[in-house]
């Protein structure tokens, strides 16, 4: 009698265990729902990707099929989601992704059709734009233009963007290499764009999937508008109309040299944008597109003078004034003076002017008249090649 309670006892004790485990699992798959990774492809023209704040995730950072150059790649969990965080050095910031090792084979992005990505980008960070750059197994490397860059109505949360990738594929250009690397794509890099380089910025990515067919859903539109400004002459930038400033920081409307944003730079109690010098540049330039400045391009046959007020940092190097360029739609034609304006000051924000009637514009490129319709400036410093390191700050620069 006393054995067959013990053989009850034993049987109950191992019913008990085992409902225990069977619940135990259930509750762990549900902690875990949503942080798993995700690294499938069934076809060249397909994949689906999510990042899982897990160990498979984490080994793969470690064993460098997931890597940033010029940047930091990590796991994170946030806003209730596992990423892949990408935290930029500098400006050209690439976080590759060894697809033929994730997916045991290259994918064929010459016939890739719709992009959908799940992002993350935080209200302080300055990151403005997301690119894609490709390289195959033979070290052919090159990139579209920004397939995304309407973060500034969607910080702090997660929205879903869909990119038809034959709309940007045809913009594709090699840097490296004489093939296209788009057939047989071995990495796929995340190229954020940081629009504040004296400091870090973030950008988390939940998942990245390539099908044929287009997804279903609400998605948020991933290309914003050029901001549209009439009329556009005269037009001052002054960089402190942030919801203005962040459309045109999307579409990358202006561009400086190692460029950061910042207020109260030497008392100037407004936001002004840094171009400077460091080994390795090979310009040193503030370039607005007016274009997407503004939505047109300029008459500068009626434009007389071009204004802005810099600070020059007491320790930079001397150099040699600037350069202006002027510029038609895609530069196909260009006018330059070398030197239009020399007397910089250092220490104190000073105001310039450069009357276009008393420097000399010459034609260097192309044909076709530039001053009806201006679409681009260059106004570039003239450094010595042996000292480079000056630091400029720009504010209220414009054409009247």
């Amino acid at each position: 009698m006393a054995s067959l309670k013990s053989s009850v006892m034993r049987i109950f004790n191992l019913l008990f265990l085992w409902v225990f485990i069977i619940f135990s699992c259930k509750e762990q798959k549900k902690s875990v729902k949503g942080e798993v990774s995700i690294y499938e492809s069934t076809t060249p023209t397909q994949f689906n990707i999510q990042f899982g704040n897990d160990v498979t995730s984490q080994r793969l950072i470690a064993d460098s099929l997931i890597y940033g150059s010029g940047c930091s790649v990590n796991l994170k969990t946030i806003g209730g989601k596992s990423a892949l965080a990408i935290k930029t050095s500098n400006e050209f910031s690439d976080a590759f992704l060894n697809l033929e090792r994730l997916l045991e084979h290259p994918i064929d992005f010459s016939k890739a059709r719709y992009v959908s990505m799940k992002l993350f980008v935080p209200e302080a960070s300055w990151i403005s734009a997301l690119k894609f750059n490709f390289k195959d197994a033979d070290g052919n490397f090159g990139g579209c233009n920004e397939i995304v860059n309407n973060f500034y109505t969607n910080y702090d949360q997660w929205f879903d963007v869909v990119v038809d990738m034959q709309n940007h594929i045809p913009n594709f250009k090699n840097w490296h290499g004489d093939e296209s690397p788009l057939p047989q794509t071995k990495f796929l890099s995340l190229n954020p764009y940081n629009a504040h380089q004296a400091d870090s910025s973030v950008i988390y990515i939940h998942s990245i999937t390539l099908t044929d067919a287009k997804p279903t859903g609400n998605f948020t539109k991933a290309l914003a508008e050029k901001p549209k400004i009439t009329p556009n002459r005269p037009h001052t930038i002054t960089f402190n109309d942030e919801n203005l400033l962040r459309k045109q920081m999307a579409i990358r409307a202006f561009e400086s040299t190692y460029q950061a944003m910042s207020i109260n730079i030497a008392g100037n109690e407004t936001m002004a944008i840094r171009l400077k010098g460091k080994e390795g540049n090979k310009h040193l330039a503030f370039l607005p597109i007016l274009d997407k400045m503004t939505g047109d391009p300029v008459d500068f046959t009626e434009v007389e003078r071009i204004r802005f007020s810099y600070y020059l940092t007491e320790d930079s190097a001397d150099f040699d004034g600037a350069c202006l360029y002027l510029a038609n739609e895609h530069w196909q034609s260009v006018l330059y003076d070398k030197t239009v304006f020399t007397n910089f000051k250092k220490g104190v924000w000073t105001d310039a002017v450069i009357n276009l009637a008393d420097i000399n514009l010459e034609l260097v490129r192309g044909e076709g008249p530039v001053m009806p319709n201006v679409y681009e400036i260059r106004l570039g410093l003239n450094y010595r090649p042996e000292d480079i390191e000056i630091e400029m700050w720009l504010d209220n620069f414009g054409w009247e």
